[in-house]
């Protein structure tokens, strides 16, 4: 089970890098003069698609690391719900 959080938090700090590589690419498209509008839309896109990256990693660790009594297990409890008590 450590391995593989040790794992997911290596791929979780790769997506991070990948998305600054990305973001700053993308802030020299749009400081470019001649960039285009689409140019602009593409490195915006990607950027956005890498910044979904690093929460699809980050909520994989989270969820190892919890193990299988984590929020989102079928073993875990429902949430509370809130008394409408007054």
């Amino acid at each position: 089970m450590a391995d593989e959080v040790e794992q997911s938090w290596r791929e979780l700090e790769a997506a991070v890098e990948a998305f600054r590589r990305i973001a700053r690419k993308a802030v020299d498209v749009a400081r470019s003069p001649g960039s285009t509008r689409a140019q602009y839309d593409d490195a915006r896109v990607q950027t956005t698609f890498a910044l979904a990256s690093i929460g699809s990693r980050l909520k994989q660790v989270l969820h190892l690391a919890l193990g299988d009594e984590g929020p989102g297990s079928p073993d875990a409890p429902p949430p509370a719900t809130p008394s409408k008590t007054r």
